[in-house]
């Protein structure tokens, strides 16, 4: 079995230290340059903020493609049609719940899921949440 380095595509880009050719974000970015160019990748998702402006400033045509995991739940349920509003929301508030259990104990040093912090969760996870039990119960969804 061959096993496929996507860093690889990326490395040029690299000028700092060679021990993020671990990390998977990188294999995300270099997987979706390959997919984008053979095949037009419709999204890339990404949540480390380092990787994300990485990626922006480094790849014109990624850039284009790039969101985040809670975008991408919304874009599923509300223009793709790909995710059931009643699914979104169970995800969405899986993802509140894990926040929340993970801000609890904090001190255990956990990591964050899909690297949500205490703004992302106050003005885009709960609104969203909000909104979307709204447009489920005036069925605009």
């Amino acid at each position: 079995m061959i096993e496929e380095n996507f860093f690889e595509l990326i490395r040029p880009f690299f000028t700092r230290s060679p021990k993020h050719e671990n990390d998977g974000e990188y294999e995300a970015i270099g997987i979706a340059y390959h997919l984008n160019e053979h095949y037009n990748l419709k999204y890339l998702i990404l949540d480390d903020s380092i990787a994300y402006k990485f990626t922006k400033k480094n790849f014109d045509t990624l850039a284009k493609k790039l969101i985040r995991t809670i975008g991408f739940i919304k874009n599923c349920c509300y223009i793709d049609k790909s995710l059931s509003s009643q699914r979104t929301l169970e995800i969405l508030l899986e993802m509140k719940k894990s926040f929340e259990i993970y801000n609890e104990n904090i001190s255990e040093k956990k990591k964050r899921p899909c690297s949500l912090d205490q703004k992302v969760y106050s003005t885009i996870l709960i609104p969203l949440i909000a909104q979307l039990q709204d447009d489920n119960k005036n069925g605009r969804i």
